[in-house]
């Protein structure tokens, strides 16, 4: 309100409920979160004691805030350094060394405060990843081997269910170093170390599975596989990259208050993101309102374009089930719109040494971030490149849309629109119904003659298969263009060709 001071009293909120907050939400046994501003300025911190002498430090100092390098803290004051000389932008996942020990950290933008300059990290030693895996699995095997050599002669068959269970732990060990965290499994024990061994590992794997939220899970996983360091630099191959967006979400953001809006960001993100990783998808990030994403990085795949196409129709379908529920809550709905891009990128970490972003970079990128722009002018919900459609055309059906060239391009291409998956394909929860085949066969005659110039008899088809599909956008969009070109009289020299000035 006007007159108010907000800001004091969101800094009162910050010293406490939050850094109480933030003290419950530790991961692992070094596990660190905190927040803070985009000038250093200190909003939470688990550690109230040391928060509140920050404060008095700052205090002293003549400083209405506390910063973080008021502190002490060398771990949270060489995260905001690394934040600093990453040009004060959120941070992926990055290694940093603090007094020779090694980290991950990762900081994202916090919004619900009102502010873009608010920001939340999290920090965890590399070792709490790692360390337990590897000590847990030496030591059961060492258990495993002593039991044998010594025990059991003596035990019989006593020391054989022990070996068992040792083995079972060895084995959860491996699987949870695998990233395989679907196991709520404790193995319990009279023996007292075999009793800790346990609970170490189900604590571990609980850990890592809390983590994993916060950081890329292929990433992570190609870490303790390879146990190679991250370095700055990529590979050149051809991946397919996807974009969505939501339809109208700046007046929909505009009309609801931060937390609904948060509310249903979060739940529509929840359905998009679980298609794409369900068929294999990277999420590269999360933009606003928009999700990129891309197949075959880090881990090859043959049929990434088929995979890609599958992602895209499943969180359509799912965004659609959202909004009929959404609907009948009498929520706000949230149109999900997708391009599709098949091309060479390169792919790997870039950035500075002590900030890297694992993602794609290249031109394939911006023509699969225009493609789902383009959605909005021909009202579509999925549009794909030529190349998506020659290498997926045998498992899905696709309609041809026009011939264009986007703003930023200089090249014309052929766009599509993905209508679903063929009729006896493996992936009957998005086949299209038969008779949509009738229909798009007599689309492409007329799209066929529209880009012949034989407009009157083009004018015809795209009439009648605007009566057979009244909703259908894009017949009505071909019959205004055709009478225009008709009124007109376009020479010779026409061509079906639609530039873009506008993203």
């Amino acid at each position: 309100m006007p007159g108010s001071s907000p800001v004091v009293f969101g800094m009162d909120l910050t010293l406490t409920s939050i850094s109480g907050f933030l003290q419950g939400e530790r991961l692992g046994k070094s596990g660190l979160l905190f927040m803070f501003d985009s000038e250093g300025g200190l909003l939470g911190y688990p550690d109230q004691a040391r928060a509140q002498e920050s404060l008095k430090k700052a205090a002293k100092a003549g400083a209405a805030t506390s910063a973080v390098a008021d502190l002490g803290d060398p771990v949270a004051l060489g995260v905001f350094r690394a934040f600093e000389a990453g040009g004060k932008k959120p941070l992926e996942m990055t290694r940093l060394t603090v007094d020779g020990v090694e980290y991950l950290c990762q900081v994202r933008r916090v919004e619900e405060f009102g502010s873009t300059g608010d920001y939340m990290a999290l920090v965890a030693k590399v070792d709490d990843y790692t360390e337990v895996v590897t000590n847990t699995r030496n030591t059961s095997l060492l258990f495993a081997l002593g039991i044998m050599l010594v025990l059991v002669p003596l035990l019989g068959l006593g020391a054989t269910r022990l070996s068992r269970g040792l083995c079972s732990l060895a084995h959860e060990a491996d699987r949870i170093r695998r990233l395989e965290l679907d196991s709520k499994q404790v193995l319990y024990s009279h023996i007292e170390e075999m009793d800790k061994l346990g609970c170490a590992v189900a604590g571990m794997r609980s850990a890592l599975n809390s983590s994993v939220r916060f950081l890329p899970k292929a990433l992570i996983k190609q870490f303790l596989d390879t146990g190679v360091d991250p370095v700055l630099g990529g590979d050149r191959r051809v991946i397919t990259l996807l974009f969505t967006d939501v339809e109208n979400f700046t007046p929909l953001a505009e009309n609801l208050i931060p937390e609904e809006l948060m509310l249903a960001m979060s739940e529509y993100f929840e359905v998009v993101g679980k298609a794409i990783l369900d068929s294999g998808g990277t999420i590269d990030k999360f933009i606003g309102d928009a999700v990129m994403a891309f197949w075959n990085a880090p881990f090859e795949s043959a049929d990434h374009v088929e995979k890609a196409c599958l992602a895209a129709l499943r969180l359509s379908k799912a965004s659609q089930e959202l909004n009929a529920r959404r609907e009948g809550e009498g929520l706000p709905l949230l149109r999900t719109r997708v391009g599709l891009h098949t091309g060479a990128a390169v792919v790997g970490n870039v950035g500075a040494s002590d900030r890297m972003d694992y993602t794609a970079l290249g031109s394939s990128v911006n023509l699969a971030s225009r493609l789902e722009g383009l959605n909005k002018y021909y009202s579509t919900r999925i549009l794909a490149s030529r190349d998506v459609r020659e290498r997926a055309c045998t498992s899905f059906l696709f309609r041809s849309v026009d011939v264009v060239v986007p703003k930023g391009t200089k090249n014309a291409t052929a766009i599509f629109e993905l209508v679903g998956s063929l009729p006896g394909s493996p992936w009957a929860d998005v086949a299209i119904p038969r008779e949509m085949l009738g229909f798009c066969s007599r689309w492409e005659r007329a799209i066929t003659l529209y880009r012949t110039m034989h407009w009157p008899k083009a004018l015809e088809e795209f009439s009648a298969l605007q009566a057979q599909s009244p909703e259908d956008k894009l017949a009505a969009i071909y019959c205004q263009r055709t009478r225009r070109l008709l009124e007109n009289k376009q020479g010779r020299d026409w061509k079906a060709v639609q530039r873009f000035q506008m993203k």
